[in-house]
Parts: structure tokens; C-alpha cells; sequence
């Protein structure tokens, strides 16, 4: 049986949690269904396996690395990062695009349904409990919150993640002509360009296994920040911290795809 079985998974029992608290997550699930319109409860299913594929994929990968660094001591038995940050660390190095029993699937996609996913555990944590006076008690309350604040992040993942697609295919046009008019000096200068951040990712790789890091955007900030601009102001400030962090992970993962589930 897949996790998702009908529409009814965007849909909020009434009278579940307080007021408002049920607004906020009727909130995400609007989002969420803005995200997925036109998606089938298989392709939804198809979704999940391949989020918790990821998840599972890149945890055992995080604990074993540590471990072969010598750095396991800053990932105890109780480690449990988010599920939005552990899937946004496959972004970089995971081709999604890839896939015979999703037609287009999109990262704005999966964390969607990766948010629809926690909303349902927040849902079913609440709804299974045999003593409904416990609903309440503060250890409940914790997990079921800390669900719908990781769907939320999911959520506004998946939408930053849209708009930056959306705008890119909006000034396409515009980014081809900058691209060709400019192609010349790009090449007079890709090679001291490469050759500049080449030196930088070694020394980044160094900074990610000397410092017992196990998320790549947070490992490229504090990099960034103790080290002399000089040696990065090559890279286009905009894209800088996306440049390295892209590079890093490939450097330690490899570029993958999704297995056909």
C-alpha cells in the first residue's frame, strides 16, 4: 500500500487540533495543493518512495562518513536531522529529472509532497492516539509540532525553488542573448576562472572533513566566512554560495539518479 490512497490526504479532519493551530496547517495544505495540481495519487506515491529512498540514502551516508573522517563523534546514535535540510543536501548531487513513471518530475515537486507527507504523520500521530486526553500532553504536542514547522519548511523550499525556476524560464530568452554576447570574454577567462575554483574546492573539502560537518550549504557559509575574500572573489557573488556547495557535494557524493521504484 503506497503512503497516499486518496485526495482526502490534502484534506484536514475537523475539530483535530486547536483552532489556531488547524489554520496554520489548512495554510501549508493550500500551498501544497498549488504545488501539486495535477499530480495522481500514484505519482504521489511515486514521489514518497523516491523522498524516502533519499532520506534513508543520504542519512546512512552522513553517519558512515563521519565515521570514515574520524569525525563520528559529532553524530551520536540519536541523530535525526530534519527532512527537509537531509533532502535538500541530495539537491545538488540528484538528477530527479530522470524517471520513466513521472513525466517532468521537479525538486519544487518532491518537497511538496515531502511537506504533504509530514502533514500526514502530524495528522495520524494525533488521530491514532487510543487516549484522546493525551492529544494535549506536551510530548505529543512537540512531535506533531515539530512535523507541520518541517512541513512548513518543506513548503516554502518548494516554492522558492518554483519561482527560481519560473524566472528563469520567463527571462530565458533574455539570459541566452547576455550568454552569446558575452560568450568571447567568458572564454578568454574560463581557464584562470577554473583553475581558481578548483583550488578553492580542495581547500573546502579539507574545511567539510576537518570540521565534522554534515550539511553543505552551512559548511560553504562558514567556509566563506573564514576565508580571504581574495581567493573567491571570482565567483559571481550571486551564485557563489550555490557554486561551492554544488561543487562540494559532487566532489563527495558523485552526480545519481533515482532508482525506477
Amino acid at each position: 500500500m503506497g503512503y497516499f490512497s486518496s485526495p482526502k490526504d490534502f484534506e484536514l479532519p475537523n475539530g483535530l487540533f486547536p483552532h489556531h493551530f488547524e489554520k496554520r496547517v489548512e495554510d501549508i495544505l493550500d500551498k501544497i495543493k498549488m504545488g501539486l495540481n495535477d499530480r495522481s495519487i500514484d505519482e504521489l506515491n511515486l514521489f514518497a518512495k523516491g523522498i524516502e529512498w533519499m532520506l534513508k540514502d543520504e542519512l546512512e551516508f552522513l553517519i558512515n562518513y563521519a565515521k570514515k573522517i574520524g569525525a563520528a563523534h559529532f553524530i551520536d546514535e540519536d541523530y535525526n536531522p530534519s527532512k527537509p535540510q537531509l533532502l535538500l543536501t541530495c539537491f545538488p548531487s540528484i538528477d530527479v529529472s530522470d524517471q520513466s513513471q513521472i513525466k517532468n518530475p521537479s525538486w519544487s515537486e518532491y518537497f511538496s509532497v515531502l511537506a504533504l507527507m509530514l502533514i500526514k504523520d502530524a495528522i495520524e500521530s494525533v488521530a491514532t492516539s487510543t487516549d484522546q486526553s493525551m492529544v494535549h500532553e506536551p510530548q505529543i504536542l512537540e512531535s506533531t509540532a515539530t512535523a507541520v514547522l518541517d512541513a512548513l519548511q518543506a513548503i516554502m523550499m518548494s516554492i522558492d525553488l518554483r519561482n527560481v525556476m519560473t524566472y528563469a524560464a520567463d527571462h530565458s530568452k533574455e539570459v541566452n542573448e547576455l550568454e552569446a554576447k558575452h560568450a568571447e570574454s567568458k572564454r578568454k577567462g574560463a581557464n584562470a576562472r577554473h583553475n581558481d575554483t578548483h583550488v578553492l574546492l580542495d581547500e573546502l573539502v579539507d574545511f567539510y572533513n576537518g570540521g565534522g560537518y554534515t550539511n553543505y550549504s552551512s559548511t560553504v557559509q562558514d567556509f566563506l566566512e573564514q576565508t580571504p575574500e581574495a581567493k573567491y572573489n571570482h565567483l559571481v557573488p550571486t551564485n557563489r554560495v550555490r557554486t561551492l556547495t554544488e561543487g562540494l557535494s559532487k566532489i563527495i557524493r558523485g552526480k545519481r539518479t533515482l532508482p525506477e521504484f
